[in-house]
């Protein structure tokens, strides 16, 4: 039975399937060495390109279903996908295998296609419920699987187990929430390079007294708010600091996640814990540029931890005069940004709880990174 381009068998061995992707594969070489032989477009990299355009992308698709079949099948996708990056490399036929993924920068067909598949079922438990009917079956937890598709997806890498091992719940995971539009708020701002302390060219002394004078010239009537991260050997933490009325929030997070969720989660405390007076206006340091930047243009793929922060923004309209997110450089000397940074390191060695939220993008970093150094990923 084909479904969606897919063969599908009783037994989902999806041999057929994997016999048709192949035999299309090997015709699309056929396409491939008639370009490898002109005098254009056959250098290395084109065909490279080409390879993972052509074949390497019908032999991925459908991957939420199909990476779990057995080695046997995915051999012949292999073999095929194999040819084709020894000739875009021009490599001989006995090269070995490690070397030829060495030479073309690319992992083993299962792998990637394993990848694909975990990075579907993450986003669906980010989804949650309310947007995912898989999430909302019982294919999302481990105890709620039926014993043979617990046994079919185990044979993967077994990462629903790494994630009972690392203490993770599926309801930590971080939910997805729909993207706004900051833009159109006239009460929001996000200044990322546009203010004259945002010039990496300028000195390091001079910047700071260019913050300084902004601040006591443009902002002086503005609540200041500044947060920052810390990640290293004894966790990830972060700080949030109130410099009008002199508060501070520290929080530790569970050390699979990033320093830009970190970062995001420092933003998205300040927000919902700091802006509470309606005819007050605020402005929130960070020096996490790539935050800020991704909250300027919030889209559906955007990070879970960016969408969050965008709906707190929303939320924080009401509470609020006005709010803008300030870019700062980093360890040049500005003081609140100092402030912030020494408070989160200090938080990172220190018995704060472990606040259990975790990005769907981190855990499959984190899981990918742990699988590479027990050489299960090539």
């Amino acid at each position: 039975m084909k479904v969606l381009g897919i063969f599908f068998s009783a037994n989902l061995s999806f041999n057929r399937h994997f016999n048709y992707v192949a035999k299309k594969a090997l015709k699309r070489l056929g396409y491939l060495r008639a370009l490898g032989g002109s005098n254009w477009g056959a250098n290395t990299v084109h065909l490279l390109r080409l390879v993972n355009a052509c074949i390497r992308s019908i032999c991925e698709f459908g991957a939420q279903v199909t990476s779990y079949a057995g080695s046997t099948s995915w051999r012949k996708l292999e073999v095929a996908h194999h040819n084709c990056l020894r000739f875009a490399a021009g490599l001989p036929r006995w090269t070995p295998i490690p070397v030829m993924f060495a030479e073309t920068g690319e992992i083993r067909l299962r792998d990637r296609s394993l990848a694909l598949s975990i990075s579907f079922l993450l986003r669906h438990f980010a989804l949650g419920d309310k947007f995912s009917p898989i999430k909302k079956s019982n294919l999302c937890t481990w105890d709620g699987l039926r014993p043979s598709f617990k046994e079919w997806l185990s044979e993967g890498a077994n990462w629903l187990k790494f994630l009972k091992d690392a203490n993770v719940c599926i309801e930590n995971f971080i939910p997805f929430v729909y993207p706004v539009e900051l833009q159109k708020e006239n009460a929001i701002s996000i200044h990322t390079n546009n203010l004259p302390f945002q010039q990496s060219q300028i000195p390091y002394p001079t910047l700071c007294k260019l913050f300084d004078e902004y601040v006591n010239k443009e902002w002086n009537s503005f609540i200041l708010i500044a947060t920052d991260a810390s990640k290293g050997e004894e966790g990830v933490s972060l700080a949030a600091l109130d410099i009008t009325y002199n508060r501070t929030l520290t929080l530790k997070l569970h050390p699979m996640n990033s320093v830009f969720t970190s970062e995001g989660c420092a933003i998205l405390i300040a927000i919902e814990q700091f802006i509470q007076e309606e005819d007050k206006s605020y402005i929130l340091c960070s020096d996490s540029l790539s935050v800020l930047k991704s909250l300027e243009s919030l889209h559906s793929k955007s990070p879970t931890f960016s969408l969050q922060i965008g709906s707190a923004i929303i939320r924080a309209i009401p509470r609020s005069k006005a709010i803008k997110l300030v870019w700062v450089p980093a360890h040049v000397g500005i003081t609140i940004n100092e402030q912030a940074d020494e408070a989160a390191r200090a938080a990172r060695i220190s018995d704060v709880n472990i606040y259990p939220c975790i990005s769907t993008e981190d855990f499959r970093n984190f899981f990918f990174l742990v699988q590479a150094d027990q050489g299960r990923i090539q």
